[in-house]
């Protein structure tokens, strides 16, 4: 007989000590359950069967024919928003962030292995409070975008909050390192002041140092009057590695003011303000 892969695996499976199951699924389960439960369940994990009935009463009509699929809405140019509510239960919402971020990195993974990029439209990519959603396969979605036409937009508020994410300092500088553009508000802690100017590199600035030294000169000039003096002026210059923005800077911005990273230079910009919708 041939053998079967996945078969062997799931017999493998079946053949470890029950405790071993139990410990993989006690975290697993509540997320499931909250995962597959009212309209979750039929947007997360929509029933194949073309039977009206097995659709939920409580899913709206607009969304009865919808089959939420990553193709789909690549080919369709579809947008597809996600509002989470945090807020309102933070476990459900970080783990449908989770996992959406996952498998959208599985299509695209895909698309930039078997696909030709070019034949589709590029997706533009946008994630809020990336801290709360992000994981260390994360990184490869921002390593492979360019190839896949996907174009990441994150936005954070802190450095500490990526290296609690992480659980660690490197891979949370690994995320900002990966990114091509980086706009920096006013930081609130010297850490993220200092991550930028890093980032922002350094530049060559000569440093000029003068000295002025005055002695009474009367024994040397030949001259008996007291008031006589020399004077010695001294000048050198040297050339120093230099931040181009200090840390200070940063922690300084005003409001709606921003520093850039693009294209390899240092930017300054404002956050044009709208006027009042009428």
């Amino acid at each position: 007989a041939r053998a079967n892969d996945a078969l062997d695996k799931i017999i493998e499976l079946a053949k470890k000590d029950r405790t071993h199951y139990d410990k993989m699924i006690t975290s697993l389960g509540p997320v499931l359950d909250k995962l597959t439960t009212d309209q979750n369940k039929y947007l997360l994990s929509p029933d194949s069967s073309e039977d009206s009935d097995a659709v939920p009463d409580a899913v709206p009509p607009e969304l009865r024919s919808t089959r939420l699929t990553w193709d789909a809405i690549d080919k369709n140019r579809l947008v597809v928003y996600f509002f989470l509510g945090s807020m309102l239960g933070y476990d459900t919402a970080n783990a449908v962030a989770k996992m959406t971020l996952a498998d959208f990195q599985s299509y695209i993974g895909a698309k930039y292995a078997y696909e030709k990029a070019s034949d589709f439209g590029r997706i533009s990519l946008f994630v809020d409070e990336l801290a709360d959603v992000i994981t260390p396969s994360t990184v490869n979605v921002i390593n492979k975008s360019r190839g896949a036409e996907v174009a990441v937009t994150f936005a954070g508020q802190a450095m500490a909050d990526l290296e609690d994410a992480l659980k660690s300092a490197a891979a949370a500088k690994r995320v900002l390192g990966n990114m091509n553009t980086l706009i920096q508000f006013r930081a609130q802690h010297g850490q993220d002041a200092e991550v930028f100017s890093d980032l922002a590199g350094e530049r060559k600035m000569r440093v000029v140092s003068e000295s002025v030294h005055t002695e009474p000169a009367f024994f040397t000039s030949g001259k008996r009057d007291i008031d006589d003096f020399r004077i010695t002026h001294s000048q050198s210059s040297q050339w120093h590695d230099e931040p181009i923005v200090p840390a200070s800077a940063v922690l300084e911005l005003p409001k709606f003011h921003f520093l850039m990273r693009y294209s390899g230079k240092v930017w300054k910009g404002r956050v044009p303000l709208l006027d009042a919708p009428a």
